[in-house]
């Protein structure tokens, strides 16, 4: 094994080999492609307008913003904003 891996229990494996089973080929099709990609482009504006007032210093996290739908997908808190959240990941 490589010096920069770390294996902590000598018992257990350290190595996994996946397989892919009934593959889909997402990015053969252009509609599934573009569908991907407006997905991505929306998961990303949402990140960027959670972590505006951390980057103007205004708040340490994107919860701490009452006024940010932040707190509903971190928190699932929906105190301020009722919003129809969407799992992230």
């Amino acid at each position: 094994m490589r010096s920069r891996y770390k294996h902590f229990h000598d018992q257990s494996p350290y190595f996994i080999t996946c397989t892919t089973v009934n593959w889909i080929p997402v990015f053969t099709s252009r509609a599934r492609f573009d569908m991907i990609v407006e997905c991505l482009q929306f998961l990303r504006s949402i990140e960027y307008i959670h972590n505006n007032p951390v980057r103007r210093g205004y708040v340490d996290e994107p919860a701490h913003w009452i006024y940010s739908s932040a707190r509903n997908y971190l928190n699932d808190d929906h105190s301020v904003l009722l919003i129809d959240t969407m799992e992230l990941w």
